[in-house]
């Protein structure tokens, strides 16, 4: 059988003195597609509204509904892929900054 070891409790203060960039970078891009996602479903909430204006179809309003939709697809992507980018830049302006002032301090019980 695969017995896995008991998790040690920690107690007292620690320092987060250092970030793995990969690992705060896939939290971040995480986030970003379920942010992207909110974002499109109020932009192609939007626009389908904005199509729902009557002469909407001979005002060029009826490209709206296409990006709409579209929106719902490619947000979640580009946020994913900045959250990604803004996670290793973060990370490692954290690492930098921590060996300067020492990191964060935080206190477990």
């Amino acid at each position: 059988m695969d017995e896995t070891p008991p998790v040690k409790k920690v107690e007292g203060t620690v320092k987060l003195k250092r970030l793995d960039p990969w690992s705060l970078a896939k939290i971040y891009a995480i986030l970003g597609a379920i942010g992207g996602f909110i974002g499109g479903i109020f932009i192609a909430a939007i626009a389908a509204m904005a199509s729902s204006i009557p002469g909407a179809a001979t005002a060029g309003l009826g490209l709206w509904v296409g990006f709409g939709v579209l929106s719902v697809i490619i947000m979640p992507i580009l946020c994913a892929i900045g959250g990604l980018i803004g996670g290793i830049i973060a990370a490692v302006l954290y690492n930098l900054v921590a060996g300067w002032v020492g990191g964060i301090e935080m206190k477990f019980e």
